[in-house]
């Protein structure tokens, strides 16, 4: 693993060290967040990467607890948006990606450019292929 992913990510392990591989990248950290009370986001596109989402969250956390920077909180929300830029590291390039997400209580749409996929799940493996980069939906 790399150093500079050390020092600043929460939960900086491997979640499962027997599927470790040598090109592990950790997405755990500040993602911008939001509510979706209303159930509007789709409607009102907020999949695009020139919307910006409202709040922060430190990802692998729950927004109900204090370590995401948002709780503590009893409040249920049934819809939530997060988002996440990232570059691919140069020796993940031109391979298959896996993005694992885990604990997804109900349902997942996930975007990537030229990739939107409804994921329902309560652990999601997505791969994008060599042909996609990841980063602000399309």
């Amino acid at each position: 693993m790399h150093d500079h992913i050390l020092n600043n990510t929460p939960r900086p392990e491997h979640p499962r060290p027997d599927f470790m591989r040598d090109t592990f990248y950790n997405l755990n950290g500040v993602w911008q967040f939001d509510f979706d009370d209303a159930d509007a986001g789709l409607k009102e596109r907020w999949y695009q990467p020139e919307y910006k989402l409202s709040r922060a969250i430190t990802v692998p956390f729950c927004y109900q607890c204090k370590a995401s920077g948002i709780g503590p909180t009893d409040e249920i929300h049934p819809i939530m948006w997060y988002r996440r830029s990232f570059t691919i590291p140069t020796q993940m390039r031109g391979r298959n990606i896996l993005v694992k997400f885990a604990v997804i209580q109900f349902d997942l749409i996930f975007y990537a450019p030229n990739v939107r996929h409804f994921l329902p799940s309560l652990s999601v493996d997505q791969t994008i292929s060599r042909n996609h980069s990841a980063g602000n939906p399309a």
